[in-house]
């Protein structure tokens, strides 16, 4: 059950035609982890790291969601392409990680969005979605019941 309510508030406001499979394929990871890996070509997550399944399952099936990158400017193009007359980077600011996602988050205000760093790339990028505001509580919450990182990154970030 925590899994669907948590796919549903971070999908919530997002137009797809997939959402059930999204789900079930998330459900699916959650409550049988070694026949989603198997399935997904993900089996070296069973022997190295077996606690990472669903921050990997959940951000590859919101793939189509989900902004990724090693540098904050190549993020911020991805998420600026979401919106209409979205503010360039702040080149001019000489803003660190943390800061950077402030000054997003305040952008975003006037969508009533707020962007969430979740799951592990298991790389140097990070995996971003958009999620509404007014779900963030709730979403950190009940990831931690699904073992699925989640985080406000202009809180958590350094």
């Amino acid at each position: 059950m925590e899994v669907r309510k948590t796919i549903e508030l971070i999908l919530d406001g997002h137009t797809l035609e997939n959402k059930e499979a999204i789900i079930s394929n998330c459900e699916h990871a959650f409550t049988n982890p070694v026949d989603y890996v198997k399935n997904n070509d993900l089996e070296w997550l069973l022997e190295d790291m077996p606690g990472a399944i669903m921050n990997v399952a959940v951000p590859m099936e919101l793939y189509e969601f989900i902004f990724s990158g090693d540098k904050i400017d190549e993020i911020h193009e991805q998420i600026a392409d979401m919106y209409e007359d979205f503010p360039d980077f702040p080149y001019d600011q000489n803003l660190n990680a943390k800061e950077y996602f402030t000054w997003l988050n305040e952008h975003l205000i006037a969508y009533d969005e707020e962007i969430l760093l979740i799951g592990d790339s298991l790389s140097d990028n990070l995996d971003l979605i958009s999620v509404l505001k007014a779900n963030v509580d709730q979403i950190l919450e009940l990831s931690k019941a699904i073992n699925l990182i989640c985080k406000q990154p202009a809180k958590d970030l350094y």
